[in-house]
């Protein structure tokens, strides 16, 4: 049965090591083939195991996925409480969520590789686990937009969802330029030769435009 995850307790009683050998051998599969063209018996050969035993692991290929995702969403949640600290100034903490952006999209391609192939070819199979991928960056940049306007930093008249979701846009776009040969020239055609931290640069001028600062008031006092 499984533990409420979508893998079973077989899998769990393994140790930290296996586990993650499996994984990141089904990882590169995926990766490198597409979830459609991969085959569990491929990736329980290239992890030593047998045929059987992946199945007594994960019931189904759908499953060894989901357990991939739903372990990628885990290690974004932890990723971005470390990195943000809603006691910085706002605009400081976006740069660091663009910057922390990049560093998984670079040592981590073949992820990124996974979420857009299952984003554009089985959306309707895995929507909830997409909707979940996708949304913990847009979560975290909402959250930072109405703490800034909860302390006066930024204009009230922001309009919250809409920005969040124009900043976590770029954030997908800079993700894809990771992967994509498509996005790779876009990104090239636009910033040049530019490295990663020039970018985000660059990026965090139009995010100030997105998220303009609350205007001071002045009292004058009649003579």
């Amino acid at each position: 049965m499984k533990t409420g995850k979508f893998h079973t307790g077989i899998f769990e009683r393994l140790s930290a090591k296996k586990q993650e050998r499996i994984l990141n051998i089904a990882v590169k599969e995926f990766a490198d083939k597409g979830f459609l063209n991969s085959r569990i018996k491929e990736i329980a050969q290239k992890a030593g195991i047998s045929y059987g035993s992946m199945y007594s692991y994960f019931p189904t290929k759908d499953d060894l996925l989901k357990t991939i995702i739903t372990r990628n969403i885990d290690f974004q949640k932890t990723v971005f409480k470390e990195t943000i600290n809603r006691d910085d100034d706002i605009f400081e903490n976006i740069k660091n969520f663009f910057t922390v952006t990049l560093k998984i999209a670079e040592e981590n391609p073949e992820l990124i590789a996974i979420w857009r192939d299952i984003a554009q070819s089985y959306h309707t199979k895995f929507l909830p686990e997409i909707i979940q991928l996708e949304q913990e960056g847009l979560i975290t940049i909402r959250d930072l937009i109405q703490t800034g306007i909860a302390r006066g930093t930024l204009s009230p008249d922001i309009m919250i969802n809409s920005s969040a979701y124009a900043i976590d846009s770029i954030s997908s776009e800079l993700l894809a330029s990771s992967v994509s040969d498509q996005n790779k020239k876009k990104k090239k055609m636009f910033f040049g030769e530019k490295t990663n931290p020039e970018i985000v640069d660059e990026i965090m001028i139009i995010v100030r435009k997105i998220l303009p600062l609350k205007q001071s008031t002045s009292s004058f006092t009649a003579s």
